[in-house]
């Protein structure tokens, strides 16, 4: 490949010199400055986009693929099939994902439920246990007084167990 001029791939930057004179620094006015030149880039280097025709690039930057041979044609064939091959396993395996996905977001909202139920049904052997424990107390108060009143041989009406 031959060597080609720096100018015919990437411009060069363009500077420009602007002499000045003294002058008082506008941010402070007890400076002052001399006379001097200032240099400025005009514009940055740049790759040149627009080659001209006579350029010479080597032919296999602008291979025609209709004009392939038969090789290269197959070996497109075999990346192709390849390609398919792949999004098809790809989109297979989204399916899969996807259907299992929505099977454990059953899950979840069926486990909501029972959690729900499992709080109710706790709540209500809380309150079953502190009635038990209630009944239990006016039983043994109700045995309690009736053994005293056996002792004096006396029972009263009222005294009689109420459930």
């Amino acid at each position: 490949m031959e060597a080609k001029p720096a100018a015919r791939v990437r411009s060069a930057e363009t500077l420009k010199a602007y002499p000045l004179g003294r002058y008082i620094d506008p941010n402070n006015s007890k400076i002052m400055h001399e006379a001097h030149t200032l240099y400025r880039v005009e514009s940055t280097a740049h790759w040149n986009l627009r080659p001209s025709s006579a350029e010479g690039f080597p032919a296999r930057y602008h291979r025609d693929s209709a004009l392939a041979d038969a090789s290269t044609r197959g070996e497109l064939l075999v990346e192709l099939n390849r390609q398919k091959q792949t999004t098809a396993a790809v989109v297979q395996g989204n399916q899969a994902v996807s259907g299992r996905l929505n099977e454990l977001l059953q899950k979840v909202q069926e486990g909501g439920h029972w959690a729900e139920q499992n709080a109710r049904l706790e709540q209500e052997l809380a309150s079953t246990k502190v009635r038990l424990e209630q009944l239990e107390a006016r039983i043994a108060e109700q045995s309690a007084a009736s053994t005293n009143g056996s002792r004096s041989g006396k029972v009263n009406k009222g005294e009689m167990l109420d459930w």
